[in-house]
């Protein structure tokens, strides 16, 4: 379960550097 959240929280911190 923490690994899946870990996953999803880079994820997010991934589209965030694309937007940028």
């Amino acid at each position: 379960l923490l690994s899946n959240l870990y996953k999803g929280e880079m994820k997010k911190l991934s589209l965030a550097d694309v937007a940028r």
